[in-house]
Formats: structure tokens, sequence, C-alpha cells
């Protein structure tokens, strides 16, 4: 098999929540694609929970690994990646069905771009849309504005000269600088990811809680 799409999922500890994902990626109106899962050293019964989906798609492919970290976890992914496309999706978020489909006509219908990200529905009370921007920490800016790692869908050339992603509270945006440096990006505004704010772990609200502890 020789995917269209490669989809990195790196989770930890998040069995109540990760079963969830992996179906809005099965719901994909694009079926050409294979789902690589990095579990970050979970705890709870995350893979457990994952034997039966697992059993019953061949396109999904589980590994397990000492704790690391999300962007050590999602650069383990992308070296196992086969698709001609690499892209993310958080534990706790989701696609709606026509997320893949419209990012490959897209890439399809524009040669000379690279990269595309954006394209996200927040969902989460009206507060929660808004979050300190990396570069200003004592300013806030929408969701939306920021580079949110699952948006990412590029050429699987992008993933692979780049560079490793980092760990970092701004790891999504630095890869993103990093990505412009040598390669066309654009963004998009087809809102299909479901980024999960009211989620007590997610990106954002471990960004809060780190520039809360340097104000301290």
């Amino acid at each position: 098999m020789h995917p269209t799409v490669s989809i990195i999922l790196a989770t930890f500890n998040r069995a109540e929540l990760l079963l969830r994902a992996v179906a809005s990626v099965q719901r994909q109106s694009f079926r050409n694609w294979e789902l690589i899962i990095e579990d970050d050293g979970s705890t709870d019964d995350s893979l457990y929970r994952l034997e039966s989906v697992v059993s019953l798609d061949e396109r999904i492919r589980v590994f397990h690994h000492a704790n690391i970290g999300p962007a050590k976890s999602r650069n383990l992914g992308i070296s196992k990646a086969a698709g001609s496309f690499i892209t993310f999706i958080d534990s706790d978020d989701e696609y709606l069905p026509p997320h893949l489909e419209l990012r490959v006509q897209y890439m399809h219908s524009h040669p000379e771009i690279d990269f595309i990200n954006g394209g996200v529905k927040v969902i989460g009370n009206h507060l929660q849309h808004y979050v300190p921007d990396a570069r200003h920490p004592d300013r806030k800016i929408h969701v939306a504005q920021c580079a949110i790692g699952g948006t990412f869908f590029g050429r699987a050339k992008v993933f692979r000269k780049t560079g490793r992603m980092r760990s970092s509270y701004a790891e999504d945006l630095l890869f993103l600088e990093n990505v412009r440096q040598s390669f066309t990006v654009a963004s998009v505004s087809f809102k299909t990811y479901l980024y999960y704010r009211n989620t007590p772990d997610s990106l954002c609200s471990s960004l809060q809680q780190q520039i809360n502890h340097s104000f301290d």
C-alpha cells in the first residue's frame, strides 16, 4: 500500500478522547491514508482501547515508546511516514469528513505550494478562544491566529528537509517559521479541523500555565 496521506497522531494518557480522533480519521471522504499513532508512554488503557480498532483497519499502525514529549513523538511518526503528503491530528481534536479531501485537492490544484496551514474551528467557550501570543505573552490573540500543528499539511519533502520539531511551548510556530525559510506556504480557510480548547491539557492550556509560572 502506498498511501497518499500519512497522518501522525502523538498521544499520552488520552484514552477517553483518543478513539474520537481516530474515528474522525476513519470517517474521511478521502480514503487513501495511513494513520501512525505514536503512544508516548501512556500509562492508562489507551493501547487496550486501540487494539480492536487497529485489528479492523490495516491503515492504522500503533507504536509505543517511553515518554519523550509530543514534538519528538511526531518526529518518530514522520520518520515512518510513507505518504506523498504528511499531516497531524492531536489526540483530543477531530477532522470533519472532508478535511483530507479538500487539502489534497488544494495541493493538486496548486503545485507551486509546498505546505498549507489553517482552517480551524475552535470548540470551547468564547473566553477559551483567546490565548497568550507566543511572541508577546502579555497580549492575547485568537486561537485561529496561532500556528496550530494539527492543521499543518504538506508535501513529504517539506518534513524531510525542514528538520525535526523542537520541544517548546511554541514548537508549532517554530516549525512553521523554519518551513517558510525554504518552502512556499499558504493558508486555507475551509474550517474542517476541530480544535478543542476545553481539554485541560491542550497545547494552549499548557502554554498559559507556563507563561503564568514565568510571572510568579
